[in-house]
């Protein structure tokens, strides 16, 4: 899902993804990606992100881990171990930022 403006550099915008993984019969990993390409709307992807993120536990019925929104929103690595599922949000850095947030059932 594209957000805001392309940079010139890399002629894209910021864009959210989602990803399921599992068996035939259930999902056990979700992955959300945000690709920061025009680093000066990082700020407004990471907004998005967390939005979608919020919305998704909803949808999932789970509670969401109680800082896992602001480390999203301030760009801070975190990871929670919940009871049925593990959540995490980290980056990975090349020619652009790759954020993604981890739900993944044990």
């Amino acid at each position: 899902y594209p957000i805001g403006t392309a940079k010139v550099e890399y002629g894209l915008t910021n864009n959210l993804a989602y990803y399921l993984e599992g068996t035939t019969n259930r999902a056990t990993t979700l992955l959300i990606i945000l690709n920061v390409n025009n680093p000066e709307e990082k700020g407004e992807g990471l907004v998005y992100l967390s939005k979608i993120t919020q919305k998704t536990f909803q949808s999932l019925h789970l509670k969401m881990p109680s800082e896992l929104s602001n480390s999203i929103r301030s760009g801070r690595v975190f990871k929670a171990d919940q009871s049925d599922f593990i959540t995490t949000f980290t980056l990975d850095q090349s020619k652009i930022e790759t954020w993604k947030v981890l739900i993944k059932s044990k």
